[in-house]
């Protein structure tokens, strides 16, 4: 991967591309200042990269500097003419900052972009659970976990666990079967 984009950047030092591609690496693995850097140089060269601006919101929400991946965010969807992960982590950071109201528009705009990312599903059952709205939690669960792209673990603990407090012992076994199946020891 990283020989790849060097390489790449050895040709054509300009290319945002590659920038950004390094600074997903380097993000990847944990080395959050070579990726801002990376990020950084991409918008240097193209600062209506989207790619680049949502890569170093990833960063800031990463390092918790919730102003600043808002900032990058908001920029990213700007440029962006079809981003929902941009308006996934929107989501993400409006309900960490208990802004619920306005997470739930971020995931519903995102669905509106792009209705098969199970993970905007999953940021709208956990702002509905925060709602004590279980039910519409549950149906946003649900939902997220009919999508292909089912990746991410941490909504589906949430509703397991509600599924157990149903008394839906069955279901709950075969939700946590499923997250210990895509990242959970």
């Amino acid at each position: 991967g990283r020989m790849v984009f060097e390489d790449a950047l050895e040709m054509q030092s300009d290319s945002a591309e590659a920038h950004t591609g390094l600074g997903e690496i380097d993000r990847l693995e944990g080395s959050y200042s070579g990726a801002i850097t990376s990020y950084r140089n991409a918008i240097s060269q193209s600062k209506r990269f989207a790619p680049a601006h949502l890569g170093l919101a990833k960063v800031f929400l990463a390092q918790r500097d919730l102003e600043m991946a808002e900032k990058s965010a908001r920029v990213a969807l700007q440029f962006g003419e079809k981003m929902p992960a941009a308006c996934d982590l929107l989501g993400e950071i409006a309900r960490r900052q208990s802004r619920l109201d306005d997470a739930k528009r971020y995931y519903e705009q995102a669905i509106g972009m792009d209705d098969t990312r199970s993970q905007t599903y999953g940021g709208l059952g956990l702002t509905y659970l925060l709602l004590n709205q279980d039910a519409k939690a549950l149906e946003w669960l649900e939902t997220g976990l009919e999508k292909e792209d089912v990746d991410e673990h941490y909504p589906y603990l949430d509703l397991a666990i509600l599924y157990h407090e149903s008394h839906l012992l069955q279901k709950a076994e075969a939700i946590y079967d499923m997250a210990r199946r895509i990242g959970v020891n």
